[in-house]
C-alpha cells in the first residue's frame, strides 16, 4: 500500500471506532435519561428548537419562587448585621437562622 492509502485506511478506521464507541456508550446511558428525544452528538436537541417563535417557546417561565421574599430579605439583613466581615458564609449555608 502506498502511504496515502495507509493514512486513509487508518483515518477511516479511527472514525468508525469513534462512531462505534459513541453509539455503544449511548446504549448504557439510555436507561438513565428521562423519556424524550435522543440528543445528537455535539448539537444536542438544538434542531428541535423553534427559533422563529423562541419567545413563545420559553414564555412559560414567568418567575422564580423564593418563598417569603420579605422574610428572606429580613434574614439577609440580620446576617449582615451580625457577621459584617463574612458575607460568604451566608451563601455557603453555614448559618441557619
Amino acid at each position: 500500500m502506498d502511504p496515502w492509502g495507509l493514512t486513509t485506511t487508518a483515518l477511516v478506521a479511527c472514525v468508525l471506532l469513534l462512531i462505534f464507541f459513541s453509539l455503544w456508550s449511548q446504549g448504557f446511558k439510555k436507561g438513565k435519561l428521562p423519556p424524550g428525544p435522543t440528543p445528537l452528538p455535539f448539537i444536542g436537541n438544538m434542531l428541535q428548537l423553534d427559533f422563529k417563535n423562541i419567545t413563545t417557546s420559553f414564555s412559560q417561565v414567568k418567575g422564580l419562587d423564593l418563598g417569603n421574599y420579605f422574610q428572606s430579605w429580613r434574614e439577609v439583613e440580620t446576617y449582615a448585621k451580625i457577621y459584617p466581615h463574612d458575607p460568604k458564609g451566608l451563601w455557603d449555608g453555614e448559618e441557619k437562622h
